[in-house]
């Protein structure tokens, strides 16, 4: 009886095993997982998770200021974002860099699952860095963000320069409202203060002696007593260019003007080659008509226009003169 027991007890075990292997069970289960996760998409997602993730970002700072060639972490691994995954576990976890998608270098840049490691820090990685969790297309939920200046931006420069200067801090205020951006200039003065989010650019209209130095962009959230460092940048000032440089330099700065220039040069100068070219052939057929004048007034025909025949030709003229000559004299007489 026992040993019927354990046949029935095997055979219903290779049934089970031939039926539903494990990997086709744990496969039924993702893809449960997956379509339960889609199904609650942009239409059944609740505010709670994009409030939770704005009081975090109140509640958290990360500005930073490192030397170049120094090592950098960030985490975006905070009480959203865990809370966000445990019910989304294929969120997609994206950085991006000055609003822009973080453009990695595998030279010296380590993304994990929810960090990122930046070795060997130049000033171009300086600005603003978001991590954002992507839940579907239109739904993208910001849970940390992070500032960084590394060393200083430098900008070489000529006396009567425009210098435009880029703080990055519009991508702060797109998530806090209510705070400003301003540049310090190397005096310690407050310049171009304005709302972070605003998108003009600030300009140093023409460059002198009072510029050059450090300059630093600072992003203040007064209703949090925060500020976040997003830019420095050391100008220096050289002596206005003459001449050539002066030319080149420009052409640098102003290409589709210069480009305009030169198409506009290249149509005058063709317009005068053909008012040149009509000029010679009008002078051309007016040399050929006195030509034929002349030909006409000593007689020369094209059958006796040969290198023989050019000394008689002229005796003739001569003679034919000469006579023409005495004849009037004769007449006189008379």
């Amino acid at each position: 009886m026992a040993s019927t027991k354990l046949y029935v007890v095997i055979i219903f075990s290779l049934f089970i095993k031939h039926s539903f292997p494990v990997s086709r069970l744990d496969e039924r289960y993702s893809q449960k997982r997956i379509k339960r996760s889609q199904s609650t998409g942009p239409t059944h997602i609740t505010e709670k998770y994009k409030n939770a993730a704005s009081r975090e970002l109140l509640e958290t700072h990360h500005s930073f200021d490192r030397k170049p060639m120094s090592r950098l972490t960030m985490s975006c691994k905070s009480k959203a974002y865990k809370m966000i995954m445990s019910d989304y576990p294929f969120a997609e976890v994206r950085w991006k860099h000055n609003g822009e998608n973080f453009a990695l270098q595998p030279s010296r840049m380590v993304t994990g699952l929810n960090s990122v490691t930046i070795q060997n820090l130049m000033p171009e990685d300086s600005g603003v860095y978001h991590c954002v969790l992507t839940l579907s297309k239109k739904v993208h939920i910001i849970v940390a963000v992070f500032s960084v200046v590394v060393g200083n931006e430098t900008k070489h420069v000529t006396k009567g320069d425009t210098v435009k200067l880029e703080c990055h801090g519009n991508e702060l205020g797109k998530i806090f409202k209510q705070s400003t951006r301003m540049w310090t200039d190397p005096k310690r003065r407050e310049q171009f203060r304005k709302s972070a989010i605003d998108k003009t650019q600030d300009v140093i209209k023409s460059a002198d002696e009072k510029s050059a130095g450090l300059w630093l962009c600072q992003v203040e959230d007064r209703s949090t007593n925060r500020a976040w460092k997003t830019a420095r940048i050391e100008i220096t000032v050289g002596p206005a260019p003459t001449g050539w440089k002066k030319l080149v330099k420009y052409s640098k700065t102003h290409k589709v003007e210069t480009v305009a220039i030169m198409f506009a040069a290249t149509f005058v100068l063709v317009l005068i080659m053909n008012c040149l070219t009509k000029i010679v052939e009008w002078k051309q057929k007016k040399f050929k008509s006195e030509l034929d004048e002349i030909q006409k007034v000593l007689g020369i025909t094209e059958e006796n226009l040969g290198a023989d025949n050019i000394p008689l030709l002229l005796r003739e003229a001569d003679d034919n003169i000469t006579g023409n000559g005495s004849s009037d004299e004769e007449s006189c007489k008379s």
